[in-house]
């Protein structure tokens, strides 16, 4: 008569409990210790979809995958890398590289005015007016100096044969019309007439009655050709007139290396020297003091390859200056003289081996020398594309080897060197074979690493070797019979670095380092023994801490010439960096101050000095996103 039913075992098996099954089957609640299942975002229960980066539920029973992020880290992105390999497109605000005219993404090739495609990989030059302004045209400045031949419908003139030396004789004084002019005329038809500027407009071969001055007489021939020359009259003194010796006056032919002589004055003191080109335009004089009559044309400021000068010589003597006397023509060549890499430089170094990777070859100088540009070629055929250039961007005839980037130690390579003068470049001259030593095989721990003890968390720094791809460690535990090994972009390591395989372990250790350059891997230097004190946990890589195992800095030449110098860094990370170069002389006053921006861990750029630094030391401060990374000291000599 209750009036109630007897309870019942729930899903556990417990009479009166409150365990039940759940969407998913399962025995859950009361006594299970187990909760119920849930739905995914699907809505399935116990489903395993879920929602990804772009927020869309995905896997599970959905049939969707998760979406990735795209090259410039944004989920569901649409940034992609382009032909040149660089991302865009996308949250980049990049727009893909596009195809030159030679089909070359990224490529500078264009289409000139000819309707060429030149510049970029195509080795060919844009095409030039001419001086019609007919680009491509095949008009020319003709020995008179007018354009003629192509679309002109004139044609070149032809030269007269007329040759003019002209002399003078001084006047007595400032104030006396008692100077004479003369004037020589050969060649032509041999029939000559005479035209002076004098007041007197005299019509005869030697002008009188002449004040101290300048004379312009125009000499014409039976057939019409006409020349022009320009005689000084002086004025009387005590210091004897000069010229340019009778060996050089009227002669051509000259390199800018070459001498030319004055004839000699007893007693001179100095010689100034005066060269007016073909367009009346006077260069700016040279001195030479000493009483030596002898001028090397480079000393010349302005000269040009291809002019001819009319060329007057003065001179000292006793403390006063003489009249400059009759002026001679000098010719200088056209042609860009060769140069060649200097016979002790070939095919070994100077000290008889085979060249390493940081040292200097040197080409013979040429005077007048603005940049000198190299050619390496792995097998003396300079037309198959596989050579490599280096153009040295001043007048410095030496290079090092290691800012030839793409260089192959263990190769010997036929080299050429060409030379640009008052803006041409001249042909490479003879090839001089170059033989590269493979990389070195006997790269060191430093000592003061060797036979100590060092903490978990110590570092090991190895010698520095010139233009090293990486440096690879090999260590031995003794007490534990385990080799592991690191690789490290520059000599540094520290023993917790989280990339040593498998990680160092308390113990007696022998280490041993090898370099590759170039791609080639050396052999493995000699065996450097030190112990670990205990054990140590292995440590991330942290950017904000930098050690010298994480990143280096080099700057060479050093010592330096003072005009340019290359920076090597490396460790800065492969995020983006501002990098600021800060050049400090000896008394803390900043002289150079540039940045730029770049991209990636390491860093290899030719610094040009504003303007030659001085002889003597200078800090260089180099600063990474607004942290000092390194100083370097450089010394100038």
């Amino acid at each position: 008569n209750t009036g109630e039913t007897a309870c019942v075992a729930d899903c556990n098996g417990d009479f009166g409990g409150t365990a039940f099954f759940d969407n998913c089957g399962d025995c859950v609640g009361g006594n299970t210790g187990e909760t119920a299942c849930l739905a995914d975002c699907n809505g399935d229960f116990g489903g395993t979809a879920f929602l990804d980066n772009c927020g869309d539920c995905v896997g599970g029973n959905t049939g969707e995958t998760a979406c990735v992020a795209d090259c410039n880290g944004d989920f569901g992105g649409t940034a992609f890398i382009d032909n040149c390999g660089d991302c865009v497109g996308g949250n980049t605000g990049e727009t893909a590289c596009l195809a030159d005219c030679n089909g070359d993404f990224g490529g500078t090739a264009f289409i000139d005015n000819c309707g060429d495609c030149v510049g970029g990989n195509t080795g060919e030059t844009a095409c030039v007016a001419d001086c019609n302004g007919d680009f491509g045209g095949t008009a020319f400045i003709d020995d008179c100096g007018d354009c003629v031949g192509g679309n002109t419908q004139e044609d070149p003139c032809e030269l007269c044969d007329l040759v003019l030396v002209g002399s003078s004789t001084p006047a007595s004084g400032p104030g006396n019309a008692d100077g004479t002019a003369t004037v020589v005329a050969t060649g032509g038809s041999g029939t000559y007439s005479y035209s002076w500027n004098d007041p007197l407009m005299q019509n005869i071969a030697t002008a009188t009655g002449l004040f101290p001055g300048n004379y312009t007489v125009l000499v014409s021939d039976g057939e019409g050709c006409n020349e022009q020359i320009t005689v000084n009259v002086g004025v009387q003194g005590n210091v004897p007139f000069t010229q340019v010796h009778a060996n050089f006056c009227n002669t051509g032919g000259y390199a800018l290396g070459d001498f030319i002589s004055a004839q000699q004055v007893a007693g001179a003191t100095a010689y100034r020297w005066e060269f007016t080109d073909s367009n009346s335009n006077v260069l700016p004089e040279y001195t030479r003091v000493g009483g030596n009559p002898w001028v090397r044309l480079e000393w010349i400021s302005g000269i040009e390859l291809g002019e001819t000068y009319d060329v007057r010589v003065k001179t000292e003597v006793g403390g006063e200056w003489g009249e400059y006397g009759i002026s001679c023509s000098i010719g200088i060549s056209p042609d860009v003289p060769n140069t060649s890499v200097r016979p002790e430089y070939s095919p070994t170094n100077p000290q008889g081996n085979p060249y390493s990777m940081c040292d200097i070859v040197i080409a013979f100088n040429i005077a007048g020398a603005e940049d000198f540009e190299w050619r390496f070629d792995p097998d003396s055929d300079p037309t198959n594309g596989n050579e490599i250039y280096y153009v040295r961007g001043a007048a410095n005839p030496g290079i090092r080897l290691s800012w030839i980037e793409g260089l192959v130690p263990g190769t010997t390579y036929h080299v050429g060197v060409r030379v640009k003068v008052s803006g041409q470049w001249g042909d490479f001259g003879d090839v001089s074979p170059i033989i590269l030593a493979l990389p070195p095989n006997n790269v060191t721990v430093r000592p003061q690493y060797c036979g100590v003890t060092h903490a978990p968390n110590g570092i090991l720094v190895a010698q520095s070797v010139c233009a090293a791809d990486f440096y690879q460690w090999e260590f031995v535990n003794l007490t534990t019979g385990v080799t592991s090994t690191a690789q490290r972009p520059n000599p540094g390591i520290s023993l917790n670095w989280n990339q040593i395989s498998p990680l160092l372990t308390a113990g007696d250790c022998e280490v041993r380092v090898r370099v590759q350059q170039g791609g080639i891997l050396g052999d493995f230097g000699p065996v450097c023994t030190f112990t670990i004190s205990g054990p140590g946990a292995p440590a991330d890589e942290t950017p904000a801490v930098r050690t010298l195992a994480e990143n280096s800095s080099m700057l060479y030449p050093n010592p330096n010439a003072g005009t340019e110098v290359r920076l090597e860094l490396s460790g800065l990370g492969d995020e983006n960096h501002e990098v600021m170069i800060q050049i400090y002389d000896i008394n803390g006053q900043l002289i150079q101050n540039e940045g730029f921006g770049h991209v990636g861990d390491s860093v290899s750029r030719l610094i040009h000095f504003n303007k030659n630094l001085a002889t003597g030391m200078y800090m260089v401060h180099i600063v990474v996103d607004g942290e000092r990374f390194a100083t370097e000291r450089l010394i100038v000599m």
